[in-house]
């Protein structure tokens, strides 16, 4: 018998079969939301041409993925949401400004505190959202 069948034979012996109901269970991985989807009407693409701040576009998205998840154009950009994105509390203050210089949001802030309400213009030229149902 030579080396390599013997240092198999040993492993072989070391470690039982398992039956069906002794298999170790894999955790399932954790879905990642389905689907992500976003388009850009043509006049958002045109005034974001015009953006100087560089979390403007990120921010854009994001704000145009909301949209078409929940089909509401009154999204609350919280820090938790743009978590994900990396982009800073001050980058995001600034990123809506210009947003709303562009002519492509309105911002409605309850207190210095709480995250602002972000109203979405030029809605009309995009599909309609699909919101997901509950169940």
């Amino acid at each position: 018998m030579n080396k390599l069948v013997r240092f198999q034979s040993k492993q072989q012996s070391i470690q039982p079969a398992l039956d069906e109901q002794q298999q170790p269970v894999r955790p399932q991985q954790a879905q990642q939301g389905g689907k992500c989807y976003a388009t850009l009407g043509c006049i958002w693409i045109e005034a974001l041409k015009d953006a100087t701040h560089r979390e403007t576009f990120k921010i854009a998205i994001h704000l145009m993925q909301e949209y078409f998840r929940t089909g509401c154009t009154d999204i609350t950009l919280s820090n938790v949401a743009l978590r994900e994105w990396r982009i800073r509390k001050d980058c995001k203050m600034e990123a809506i400004a210009e947003l709303k210089r562009l002519g492509l949001v309105l911002v409605e802030r309850h207190a210095e505190r709480l995250a602002p309400v972000v109203h979405l213009l030029h809605t009309e030229e995009l599909p309609e959202p699909k919101p997901k149902r509950f169940r």
